[in-house]
């Protein structure tokens, strides 16, 4: 009689995340717990949860691994959808936090102030604010990678 592999069953219960980009796959795994910012706030999500579909501005997605571990991807422009048993995040870009360059995220966020100090168009302010929240959410998310230990 042929032996049967037993499968190992996690010791914390997961929830598979996907986070893909226009240009590509950022993330697929298993994991314990995910973050993220919708637009009409922050939402907590572990195995089991409701179903969900909303939009996400410029954000990060903080994700825990089953051994504990804090990552971050930061994103821009997109959807999640929550399922009981997965997780999907499509976004227009997405870095992973330890991929950031700091200093090309800082010059971004000075660009976008002096273009808020100076522009008096409706249009050209939203672009500017559009801009500031980008490089703000980069820079939260070179911080928040600096805490996690992985900068």
């Amino acid at each position: 009689m042929a032996e049967q592999k037993e499968e190992k069953s996690p010791t914390v219960p997961l929830v598979h995340l996907r986070i893909v980009s226009a240009e590509k796959y950022i993330f697929s795994d298993y994991v314990a717990y995910v973050e993220v910012e919708g637009v009409e706030g922050g939402i907590g999500i572990k195995p089991g949860h409701s179903p969900l579909l909303t939009a996400i501005n410029s954000s990060n997605v903080v994700y825990t691994t089953e051994q504990g571990d804090k990552r971050l991807v930061n994103v821009y422009g997109g959807v999640l959808e929550v399922q009981p048993k997965s997780v999907t995040v499509l976004v227009d870009t997405a870095i992973r936090g330890e991929d950031i360059d700091e200093s090309l995220a800082l010059e971004s966020k000075r660009q976008a102030e002096a273009k808020l100090a100076k522009s008096p168009r409706d249009q050209d302010y939203s672009a500017a604010l559009a801009e500031l929240s980008r490089a703000l959410s980069k820079l939260q998310a070179v911080e928040l990678t600096r805490k996690f230990g992985h900068r």
